[in-house]
């Protein structure tokens, strides 16, 4: 007995097992997708930035600097230091997981 046997409501599809998901046949098609739309990385890329922007109700130009920068503390200023772009990746991701976290 699976624990979803166990719940009503979790039984309605009478099937609990999914066939399995490839993450990247999944990417491949929405990489695709995008070309048919004509978008481009770059917009994508705005796009994720609108969303959060909105959701956290702060400029877009703040959202992006400080995705881009970090700012660190020596004895007597504060030192803006730029982030490589696969630091900037992982911030805007794992802000991204933040709010998606707090969502739900």
């Amino acid at each position: 007995m699976y624990v979803q046997d166990c719940f009503y409501y979790l039984n309605f599809g009478r099937s609990p097992e999914k066939d399995k998901i490839s993450d990247g046949e999944q990417f491949k098609e929405a990489i695709q997708a995008m070309q048919v739309l004509s978008l481009h990385p770059r917009q994508l890329d705005d796009l994720h930035l609108r969303v959060m922007r909105e959701l956290l109700l702060i400029k877009a130009d703040e959202l992006r600097k400080w995705l881009l920068m970090r700012q660190i503390e020596s004895f007597h200023e504060l030192v803006l230091i730029s982030n490589n772009k696969e630091i900037a990746v992982t911030e805007r991701d794992a802000l991204a997981k933040h709010i998606y976290a707090k969502l739900f």
